[in-house]
């Protein structure tokens, strides 16, 4: 499993990758700032 920006996970999707998967649900601060994120998601 590989965990990647979304934009990347897409592409490695449309090449037929399904070990791919980018992040789900950010979790920003008080400042906007992302810290983490709830799960990963397979791009479609």
């Amino acid at each position: 499993m590989y965990v990647a920006s979304t934009l990347v996970a897409q592409a490695a999707a449309s090449g037929g990758r399904t070990d791919v998967y980018s992040p789900a649900e950010l979790v920003r601060d008080g400042n906007g700032t992302v810290i983490g994120c709830r799960g990963l998601q397979i791009p479609n």
